[in-house]
């Protein structure tokens, strides 16, 4: 086996990893380069073209096929992007498109599975419960995205949308939302609405980031935040733990990477769950941020 190669096309950037093989998680080569979504689908297209060759000058070698995350999911009877919250992107049979770009085989899956799918294979997963047969996955960052694996593979579901619980219905309280409806979970806990949340409480406008970095001390405000975060993921995971029933759970992004929300979680989410106890283990990505470009180059 060779390198295996994983792209991760965010809003903001896209990130590249080059992975010594798909039976080894060390890096080779980590890149990333911006989005720049705003100046079309094309040019991100070219975007994702750059990257590649970049990455190929470094290793020595061009890859042979490419893993790709996005946000949304892949409709398997249009074989076109839905659900990406990116407008360039919704509606455009990207796969294919690099495909021909790049004249490279291309893998696709949403961003959530990807970042599941390393953990389960080489993350937090493999390191507290081995074993584990069903994981559901969240990813909390400029949309809510989420995933099934059971037992080590992919859950896509009929219509491609296993797994979507930022478009699962939370509270008519958050508002309408932009895939359509009104409430879902994306509407209270996406960065762009926990911002706004955390501006309503104090009045200062902040950059997720910037909310979460340096919070050592006492701040209300930030207190109040977490408590807001901590009771609608409890609210939104109980019922999709119910349903499924997974010997785990791994959230990543920002908001969850903050170790009072973690804590507080479980004894919140028991609220929530239609069972005397709580037996989900909750986990952290062991593999960062570049665990979804990681997923990506397993595909």
């Amino acid at each position: 086996m060779g390198p295996s190669w994983g792209i991760d096309i965010r809003g903001q950037h896209i990130e590249g990893v080059v992975l010594e093989d798909p039976g080894s998680p060390r890096v080779l080569r980590r890149l990333r380069v911006p989005t720049e979504v705003d100046r079309g689908y094309y040019h991100v297209l070219g975007q994702v073209h750059k990257l590649v060759e970049v990455l190929s000058a470094d290793v020595g070698m061009r890859a042979d096929r490419v893993g790709l995350a996005i946000p949304g999911h892949l409709d398997p009877i249009t074989k076109t992007l839905k659900h990406s919250g990116l407008e360039a992107f919704d509606g455009k049979p990207l796969p294919t498109d690099l495909q021909t770009y790049l004249g490279l085989e291309v893998k696709l899956q949403g961003g959530a599975r990807c970042m599941t799918l390393a953990e389960c294979r080489f993350g937090s997963v493999t390191e507290q419960m081995p074993g584990a047969k069903a994981v559901l996955g969240v990813l909390l960052g400029e949309h809510v995205e989420g995933a099934i694996v059971i037992n080590g593979r992919i859950l896509n579901g009929r219509q491609g949308i296993a797994g979507s619980i930022g478009h699962t219905f939370l509270d008519p309280k958050g508002g309408p939302c932009w895939c359509g409806k009104h409430g879902c979970v994306d509407t209270l806990l996406s960065a762009g609405a926990i911002e706004q949340h955390y501006h309503m409480l104090n009045g200062r406008e902040r950059t997720i980031e910037a909310i979460f970095s340096g919070s050592a001390g006492p701040r209300p405000d930030l207190d109040a935040l977490r408590e807001h975060i901590v009771y609608n993921l409890a609210k939104a995971l109980g019922p999709a733990i119910s349903l499924l029933d997974p010997d785990c759970v791994v959230l990543a992004g920002v908001p969850v990477d903050d170790k009072v929300v973690t804590e507080q979680l479980p004894e919140v989410l028991k609220r929530f769950v239609s069972n005397t106890r709580l037996d989900t283990l909750i986990l952290q990505p062991k593999l960062g941020s570049q665990s979804v470009a990681i997923g990506a180059a397993l595909l």
